[in-house]
């Protein structure tokens, strides 16, 4: 597995497993349940299928955030790399460097 697909997160399916153990307990996702940690989350018995549903959902919810907060950093990089010339800068950049080391550029500076 490559360093990228490793940190590829995706919800879908994530989303559909959490479905398939919530129906396997008899809750339906889609009926109101307390967040975990809550005061009404915590009074439900540990054996509660709905607070160990609950506990999934906000497990999916946490998954769907990172997915969105990577196509954003993904869209975020690209804005970069089209926001300049990156080559022409780093040319520029060595070749500033080269001449500093070659003595054939010296900075100058104002004097106090």
């Amino acid at each position: 597995m490559s360093a990228i697909a490793s940190r590829t997160i995706c919800w879908e399916p994530v989303h559909d497993y959490v479905e398939k153990l919530a129906s396997r307990l008899g809750v339906d996702l889609r009926n109101p349940m307390p967040f975990p940690g809550t005061l009404a989350w915590l009074a439900l018995p540990d054996d509660s299928p709905v607070k160990k549903s609950a506990l999934l959902l906000a497990a999916s919810q946490r998954v769907l955030h990172l997915e969105v907060e990577q196509e954003n950093r993904a869209d975020a990089s690209k804005d970069v790399a089209a926001a300049a010339d990156w080559p022409a800068i780093a040319n520029e950049v060595r070749s500033l460097a080269d001449a500093r080391k070659s003595g054939a550029r010296i900075e100058r500076w104002r004097a106090s």
